[in-house]
């Protein structure tokens, strides 16, 4: 693929100072690996829970100024955002989700030519193809937290990161890719054969270890096929509270902890300091990255206009 590829992949509920990375205990190679290609950053987000964090992400802008808040708010239909900018000047715009907040009802799939939610749109198995499909039956046991219908005993990142492949690699044009995935969020169930990290005391934090460091590997999956003009983006939309002041979860806006998050770019790479957050990603993104590839300038065409803003597009209508 010649064309330039970005993708800002989100991972949930992930915590910046359990990655090995930045000197934690879950072992994170495949973070590792990015940081010395490019560049590792304390990050905060902006909330402390997905909706917000993730709105913050695509506008560029806090939830105050959003707008987006509590769980009854949704992104107002006309509201500008990062894959709208990026589709303006040409770029081909992918999403693949799996959590339920970043939805259509939501009103976060403005701005996205294709647009994927696990939670809206049924089984990933349907949309993988066939021969994912069947790797994913044999690997089962390498996958899956064992023989059960219950889905949170296993994780979605194999076929996540399978269909973002396969759509990555049909792409023909400059290409933006947003993942968030089901990440570390609770329930901490990774595959029976990722169980490294046992602690009798605190089995909720030996699980989540041992999920991070599953997740890491099949970010690294991902990683392989990706282009070599390609950047990439990882982080997470929160923290999550490990036992900290009798804390589990990332409930406690008042916790600061849940805040910090993973932020490491390689590929292209900003000029930034240190301490950054989410929207300065954004910023970046569309000042540096956007402008120096696509020449499609925006339509005059009326229509045209209205898919841009979100008025015509997916559910959304004027």
């Amino acid at each position: 693929m010649s064309d330039p590829v970005v993708v800002w992949w989100t991972i949930d509920s992930l915590r910046q100072d359990i990655c090995s990375v930045y000197g934690g205990e879950a072992r994170t190679p495949v973070l590792s690996k990015l940081a010395k290609q490019g560049e590792s950053y304390d990050a905060r987000s902006m909330a402390t829970w997905t909706l917000p964090s993730v709105t913050s992400i695509l506008t560029g802008e806090p939830p105050q100024k959003h707008g987006v808040e509590t769980q009854d708010d949704r992104l107002q239909p006309g509201t500008p955002t990062l894959p709208q900018y990026f589709r303006n000047r040409g770029w081909n715009t992918l999403g693949i989700v799996a959590n339920p907040w970043f939805s259509r009802r939501k009103g976060l799939d403005i701005g996205f030519d294709r647009f994927y939610n696990i939670t809206e749109d049924g089984s990933l198995i349907k949309e993988v193809s066939r021969v994912s499909a069947v790797k994913h039956f044999l690997n089962f046991r390498t996958r899956g937290g064992g023989l059960s219908l219950d889905v949170d005993k296993h994780p979605s990142e194999p076929l996540i990161v399978d269909l973002a492949r396969e759509w990555l690699s049909e792409a023909d044009q400059p290409t933006f890719m947003m993942v968030h995935t089901q990440g570390a969020h609770s329930p901490y169930n990774s595959p029976n054969s990722w169980n490294r990290h046992r602690n009798k005391s605190e089995p909720l934090r030996a699980d989540y270890l041992n999920l991070v460091e599953f997740i890491d590997a099949q970010l690294g999956r991902f990683i392989k096929k990706l282009p070599s003009n390609a950047t990439i983006i990882v982080t997470s939309d929160h923290g999550e509270a490990l036992g900290e002041s009798g804390e589990w979860g990332h409930k406690n806006e008042k916790l600061d902890i849940l805040c910090d998050v993973p932020a490491i770019i390689a590929g292209s790479t900003p000029n930034f300091q240190n301490k950054i957050d989410h929207i300065d990603i954004h910023e970046w993104l569309r000042a540096d990255i956007i402008p120096t590839h696509g020449d499609q300038p925006q339509t005059n065409e009326l229509k045209k206009q209205l898919e841009a803003l979100g008025y015509v597009d997916g559910e959304h209508s004027v």
